[in-house]
């Protein structure tokens, strides 16, 4: 975890003109194609598998031995999509109060249960392109909040003022991220080998915290 946080300050650090132009994948990705995503995924030195079913077509992300799935969305044309869903399943049924304290203070995802599984979910909008190296770093930043709620459920929790939550509802589902209005998107139609491993993957991460 500490390796972790380390490496993305570390590339918080530049500046965005030095980021830009001197950075390996400066470049910009125009579409959230599963080929496009694969390709970034094993540039950055992780792993891919992408998943293929009637409802739901993805790629999971392996980061160590934390798990991802990013869902394209927003597709004009087969292949040509703007929107990227990302999410994480942990085994975990938090109750709304650790909802609310842990989205008021963790960023840029959300926490959210469904069915009795959390899911910690982001979308990005993509019509205009993004950065290819400050997509990796999102996604790794992403899967560093696996390990961030299990030590929030083990203890490390802050008193906030729940009354100053403008973001999240008092019954613990947040309202959707900007841009996925009318995205009808369910975290836990992955095929279920991929649900299974992600499940395991992210809970074996609760005995991995330093």
């Amino acid at each position: 975890m500490k390796k972790l946080l380390l490496a993305v300050l570390a590339l918080s650090l530049f500046t965005p003109a030095y980021a830009k132009s001197d950075l390996p994948g400066a470049d910009e990705v125009m579409s959230f194609s599963l080929d496009e995503l694969v390709t970034l995924i094993k540039d950055a030195g992780w792993q891919a598998e992408p998943f293929n079913e009637d409802s739901l077509t993805g790629v999971t992300l392996t980061i160590g031995t934390r798990q991802l799935a990013l869902v394209p969305t927003a597709c004009v044309s087969s292949g040509n999509c703007k929107g990227l869903y990302t999410y994480a399943l942990i085994p975990d049924n938090p109750g709304a109060a650790d909802l609310n304290k842990f989205n008021l203070s963790h960023n840029p995802a959300r926490a959210i249960t469904q069915n009795g599984t959390l899911v910690l979910d982001n979308y990005i909008v993509g019509d205009y392109g993004v950065v290819r190296g400050s997509l990796a770093v999102h996604l790794l930043v992403q899967a560093s909040l696996i390990d961030a709620w299990w030590q929030f459920r083990q203890g490390d929790k802050n008193e906030i003022d729940l009354s100053k939550s403008v973001a999240f509802s008092p019954l613990g589902e947040p309202a959707l991220p900007l841009g996925m209005a009318g995205i009808d998107i369910k975290p836990l139609d992955m095929p279920e080998t991929h649900r299974f491993h992600m499940l395991q993957a992210n809970a074996s991460r609760i005995n991995s915290l330093d």
